[in-house]
């Protein structure tokens, strides 16, 4: 994993995240340790103690949090804690809908240990019609909300078009 991970820097690799599995806390340092670019993992965590847990192992350069899995944004504010304690990064994860972006994004913008913002490419309901006005980036920029709360309004109809019974 070593040799393979560290070919990727002519690709001009950054960081490499979730190479292992979450419990591989031997093969994770053996990696941090060797590696010539930053390693992140956490994504798969639920709460700040699990985040805890992954940040005092030493296994990651990089802390992945969805807010949306990690106790809401209070729960993604103390994961933002320890990662400023132990300073290393933030990034958090915007995959499953427009309110779990603007959430991510709110929480990026809130420390300076977030390296950048990590959105999903990819078109799909959740992300782009379940708000009225859908996060894009213009040339690799994403720009903060101003407006109350997360900055965005959900499409009452769209909850209801997806919604199960």
């Amino acid at each position: 994993m070593i040799k393979r991970t560290n070919a990727f820097e002519e690709y001009g690799l950054y960081w490499f995240e979730e190479p292992l599995e979450p419990t591989d806390t031997a093969g994770f340092l053996s990696l941090r340790a060797h590696a010539k670019c930053l390693i992140g993992t956490g994504v798969r965590e639920w709460n700040a103690r699990g985040f805890a847990r992954v940040i005092e192992s030493g296994v990651t350069d990089v802390v992945g949090c969805d807010p949306g899995r990690a106790e809401g944004i209070t729960g993604s504010l103390k994961v933002i804690e320890l990662v400023e304690k132990a300073d290393v990064w933030y990034n958090a994860h915007a995959w499953s809908s427009g309110v779990i972006t603007a959430a991510s994004l709110a929480l990026s913008a809130s420390t300076p240990r977030c390296l950048l913002f990590e959105m999903k490419p990819l078109t799909n309901p959740m992300q782009h019609e379940l708000v009225k006005n859908p996060f894009t980036h213009d040339k690799g920029w994403v720009t903060v909300p101003r407006e109350p709360g997360l900055g965005v309004e959900v499409d009452e109809q769209i909850l209801q078009k997806y919604r199960f019974d």
